[in-house]
């Protein structure tokens, strides 16, 4: 017997039905929970003859509130089971159970909403996962026990063990406590192994070995090889991590600390010499400033000395920078990095020092509100710039802009500014006349993906380019998160 679903009428009827192993009915009527806003997500049964038990997990309410029933009789009583912080209070399933003392900051107070269940054979123990991270294991004994709380949490204190994202899908085998073995899964390319009933897991991710066997859980956003087999990649929680084999496996560089919060790493970009590289990305907090690092050796990553930042202005504190790129230029070490309010920085000695640019005759708060999503150098002095303005009216409106830089100052010229078009989200300068596009249009009341080619003197749709409905994404465990891109 297994079922998922998000309503409480399927979990009255299926108890209704609960029946022994030669599909005989063991109760006329089932004991129903009193909370009847109660929302099953998964359901797991002890397969053993002799000892018929099963337990039901699921939430209600919002996210915060997650619930377990269990029952040993066949069905025909069903009791709830808690959280070890709310013992020996009354069950409390919610987390946030302001009567419960909380000793370990790591651990919640009661659980959130469960989304998978699976419970070892051998002595009726398992494991349960769900929203935000959260992972239990339930002791040996009847209906009505405690579970025990074995989430890694996004708090500093955990590091970069963490899990923080939601867990949709337990498996548990034959096993028992000390020797079961399971699997949970969720997002961010998890999934966690435990070989002793779930008290302890190992983290592995299909495609990832990192060092120390470890994958931990981030979201990837963006990619760079500089040939056949070497490259990076970046992501959430300031991550930087390094292929020698055509990304079959990554090392993690060790220089980049681990914050918890929800900063990106955005862009990451290597130079022609091979060795020197930039990466930039999201303020941690509302009162700290761009991610900008460099290395020197294609290895060891370090914070910039010289941003325009430095020591006083708070006009770029909580913003971030989306995007990097080399000038392309034989061995020059000349990168270009653009992000939220109008910013343009260029570092000309491989990343140390960067010079915030304001282009000639554009005023500083008309600079400021810009949005640059993209950069894209075909040559030392050229380069296409993409993002979003206001228009007349206020509302957002995509532009691209060509780029001139002449030694000592920088000009620009705006060669697209369409109407209905709210945002440019990426460009890709090959050479000066192969150009390409890419953002999002209003069409009526839906908002569509649109390619763009540059041909010498605007950009437009290209004949029998794709047009896809499309709209920024919100993953449901963000908070104020990016556009998909």
């Amino acid at each position: 017997l297994g079922f998922k679903g998000n309503c409480g009428a399927v979990y009255y009827e299926m108890l209704c039905k609960y029946t022994d192993a030669q599909g005989q009915l063991q109760c006329a009527t089932a004991q129903r929970p009193s909370d009847n806003h109660f929302e099953p997500w998964d359901v797991d049964i002890r397969r053993n003859t002799t000892s018929p038990l099963a337990v039901i997990v699921g939430g209600s309410g919002p996210f915060n509130c997650g619930q377990i029933f269990a029952t040993d009789d066949w069905g025909c009583t069903w009791a709830e089971e808690a959280h070890e912080w709310a013992s020996p209070n009354p069950p409390a399933h919610c987390n946030g159970d302001t009567s419960i003392t909380n000793p370990n900051p790591q651990l919640e107070e009661g659980f959130v909403t469960l989304y998978g269940v699976g419970m070892f054979d051998g002595d009726g123990t398992a494991v349960v996962c769900g929203y935000g991270g959260l992972q239990a294991q339930r002791p040996a004994g009847p209906a009505g026990v405690y579970w025990q709380d074995r989430s890694y949490y996004g708090h500093p204190e955990s590091g970069a063990s963490t899990v923080f994202f939601p867990l949709y899908g337990a498996e548990a085998d034959a096993g028992s406590s000390g020797n079961g073995k399971g699997w949970i899964a969720g997002t961010g390319n998890l999934i966690r192994r435990t070989i002793d009933g779930g008290a302890t897991y190992w983290n592995g991710g299909p495609g990832f070995t990192h060092e120390g066997g470890l994958d931990d859980e981030f979201r990837i956003h963006d990619v760079y090889f500089w040939d056949n087999l070497n490259g990076w990649y970046c992501g959430q929680f300031h991550r930087l991590a390094k292929s020698p084999d055509e990304g079959k496996t990554f090392l993690k560089a060790a220089s980049i600390p681990f914050h918890i919060t929800w900063p990106y790493l955005h862009s990451v970009v290597v130079a022609g010499d091979t060795l020197h590289g930039v990466c930039v990305g999201k303020a941690e907090n509302s009162t700290s400033f761009p991610e900008l690092r460099y290395t020197a050796d294609n290895d060891l990553w370090l914070t910039a000395a010289a941003v325009p930042w430095k020591g006083s202005s708070i006009a770029f504190q909580n913003s971030t920078l989306y995007e990097v790129d080399w000038a392309r230029d034989a061995l020059s070490r000349e990168f270009w990095t653009v992000g939220q309010v109008g910013m343009i920085l260029r570092s000309s000695d491989g990343g140390q020092n960067w010079t915030h640019l304001e282009p000639q005759g554009v005023s500083r708060p008309t600079l400021r509100a810009h949005e640059f999503q993209s950069i894209s150098c075909y040559g030392p002095t050229n380069a296409f710039l993409v993002g979003k303005r206001p228009d007349a009216l206020g509302n957002d409106e995509g532009v691209i802009y060509l780029l001139t830089w002449s030694g000592t100052q920088l000009s620009w010229s705006l060669k697209f500014a369409g109407a209905g078009f709210s945002v440019i989200l990426d460009v890709e300068a090959f050479d000066a006349s192969t150009v390409y596009a890419v953002g999002t249009k209003i069409e009526s009341t839906d908002q569509i993906g649109v390619v763009l080619k540059w041909n010498r003197t605007t950009f437009a749709e290209p004949n029998g380019a794709p047009t896809l409905t499309a709209s920024p994404t919100i993953e449901p465990n963000e908070g104020n998160e990016e556009p998909l891109r």
